[in-house]
């Protein structure tokens, strides 16, 4: 470990945080540890609390890097973050949860390539290697079958800054990931969707800790069905969908359904949208608990066609 003040200058970054929520649940850490990469550009700063840990990589000036550089990098401050969680004090950490905020996520590069498809595939090679099946290889191979059991929830979501954020929460026990019956899991997209898809679950269950109820950590979800984005242009639909999705999602993880939900988010493409993003979502959140928490961020999504993303937590005991 590094003294925080020997890694890359910070400058003043618009990338969202976590939630509130995950700060929380970390609790008291011990000071935050920073280590850097100097080569690559790229810092980590791990907070371990209890039973969490909190995790950021910060790639820096990830806007301007070209396809391969940003790939390279993404898979160097993954494997970090990996290193980081393996090392933690007390025993090794688990991810539950990502949040991935990429700079001109949607922009198009070289190649016919977007940027969370330059991302996509530096998260497939490291998530890869960190989810394998060593057996007696030398080298560890990737399983299919152990990747899927173990690849954690995320949000992808852009932002006006120059580095790409990445934030992880793990814990001491591993979660359980879950998929949508009504969506293809995203690490079976088509080529459609670059050339190595996204890595993520569509929810993670949580253990419970210390005799705390059992949580779905539920990603980014939007108005897709299957692989394809639904309703272009129609914020109000997209809402519709994206919290049938959400519904789906909580009763395939053995939930009740929207009832169920502690915290909302809500990414929202066009700032200008705000109002109308806001009418559209208030009549599913009566549904919920009037404890839950809702939050609103204008962020850039990962596909131009959706207007709308949503992520939470909800209970499952």
């Amino acid at each position: 470990m590094i003294s925080a003040q020997l890694a890359p200058p910070r400058r003043p970054c618009p990338a969202p945080l976590p939630p509130a929520w995950s700060d929380h649940w970390v609790g008291y850490a011990e000071a935050p540890q920073t280590t850097a990469d100097f080569a690559h550009g790229i810092a980590v700063t791990a907070r371990h609390g209890t039973a969490y840990s909190s995790v950021t990589a910060r790639i820096d000036h990830a806007r301007g890097r070209d396809n391969l550089d940003l790939q390279q990098a993404v898979i160097r401050a993954y494997r970090m973050v990996q290193t980081t969680l393996e090392q933690a004090p007390g025993g090794p950490r688990v991810p539950q949860r990502f949040w991935n905020f990429v700079p001109g996520i949607v922009n198009t590069t070289a190649g016919g390539l977007d940027r969370y498809m330059v991302f996509n595939a530096g998260r497939f090679a490291a998530f890869a290697d960190w989810f394998c099946n060593p057996g007696h290889a030398a080298v560890p191979v990737f399983d299919p079958d152990t990747f899927n059991r173990n690849i954690p929830t995320a949000t992808g979501v852009g932002h006006a800054g120059d580095d790409l954020i990445v934030h992880a929460l793990a814990a001491t026990l591993p979660g359980r990931p879950v998929e949508n019956p009504r969506q293809r899991a995203a690490y079976r997209y088509s080529a459609k969707y670059g050339p190595l898809p996204p890595c993520f679950a569509r929810a993670t269950v949580v253990p419970s800790v210390g005799g705390t109820p059992r949580r779905l950590l539920i990603g980014g979800t939007a108005s897709v069905c299957g692989e394809t984005s639904r309703h272009r242009g129609n914020l109000v639909a997209q809402t519709t969908e994206t919290f049938r999705n959400l519904d789906a999602l909580i009763r395939a993880a053995g939930g009740t359904g929207l009832d169920a939900m502690q915290s909302l988010r809500v990414y929202h493409t066009h700032a200008a949208d705000r109002d109308a993003a806001r009418n559209a979502v208030a009549p599913h959140t009566r549904q919920m608990a009037p404890a839950a928490t809702l939050e609103w961020v204008h962020a850039p999504l990962c596909r131009a066609d959706l207007d709308i993303e949503i992520e939470g937590v909800a209970s499952l005991d």
